[in-house]
């Protein structure tokens, strides 16, 4: 077989197997994790709550809205919008230990809706009742809570990521500053360091 010819072959393997890989490998199980139905976590009221579990169910909602009600669906882009800044802000963080803004601006409205099917609940059985309380993502209550909110759930994800990101560059400046400061007490202390080293070395 002539070197080309094998060299054609090689080529359209490895294409095909990068293609498949695309379709079986970790980013396409990632996007297929947010088509699973899961449920409104634990923790509603609970300051020390696990944040990321409630963006996880928001994805996942926001995710079967857009697969049921179309992507151009009202609210779905701003909605989306909202988890794009949270990304961008997790990004941008470099003390993990510092919970997200929008990270808790997404568990108060979510918890928010737990609240209004709760007492939506009074009065029912024990097994309706829980039912109510097992919010699932794809819960068209829930779809509709989020769709009524997405306006101006963007607006306030957008205005915290604003003042984040100001508050991140003014701290910034100031370290900049800060440093630029401590290096010219620095390079003082060398140069009068240096002064007396001569002389001492001239009273020799």
């Amino acid at each position: 077989m002539k070197l080309e010819t094998i060299k054609t072959y090689t080529f359209l393997f490895l294409a095909l197997g990068s293609f498949f890989l695309g379709l079986t490998g970790p980013g396409a199980r990632a996007q297929d994790s947010t088509l699973e139905i899961r449920y409104l976590p634990e923790g509603c009221g609970n300051p020390f709550v696990e944040n990321a579990s409630f963006s996880d169910f928001f994805d996942s909602s926001v995710s079967a809205m857009a697969v049921e009600r179309g992507a151009s669906s009202p609210g779905i882009v701003e909605l989306f919008s909202v988890l794009e800044l949270r990304n961008a802000l997790s990004e941008e963080q470099t003390d993990p230990s510092m919970e997200s803004p929008i990270d808790r601006l997404l568990v108060s409205q979510l918890c928010q809706f737990q609240r209004i099917e709760n007492a939506s609940s009074v009065g029912m059985g024990n097994e309706a009742r829980k039912r109510v309380q097992q919010i699932p993502s794809n819960d068209p209550k829930l779809h509709n809570h989020l769709k009524s909110i997405a306006s101006k759930l963007y607006k306030d994800a957008r205005e915290l990521y604003l003042v984040d990101v100001t508050e991140k560059a003014r701290k910034r400046a100031k370290d900049q500053s800060t440093a630029k400061r401590l290096g010219e007490i620095r390079k003082a202390k060398i140069q009068a360091r240096q002064k007396v080293q001569n002389l001492m070395v001239e009273s020799l």
